[in-house]
């Protein structure tokens, strides 16, 4: 959390509402794409930055957040960030 509060996904949840919105398969363009193929890898053309919905389990008390990400189908997800809750 940006607060530095460590959460967990809620045993049992699963993702949902996955959307890609920006980089490969969308009209926009992930504006930091250099940088993450500079500490990660890959090529440009084929990050995404994804959002989903997940229960996180905060100290012990579960809520719904939507996440965000970067990925590649050859490196996976990285840099996951609570966006809303």
């Amino acid at each position: 959390m940006p607060d530095g509060t460590i959460v967990k996904f809620a045993e049992g949840t699963k993702l949902h509402h996955i959307e890609v919105f920006a980089g490969k398969g969308t009209k926009t363009a992930i504006r930091d794409v250099d940088r993450l193929v500079r500490q990660y890898g890959g090529n440009t053309d084929d990050w995404q930055k994804v959002k989903g919905i997940e229960m996180l389990d905060i100290g012990g008390e579960i809520e719904e957040a939507e996440i965000h990400w970067y990925q590649t189908e050859d490196i996976g997800k990285v840099e996951i960030k609570v966006k809303k809750r």
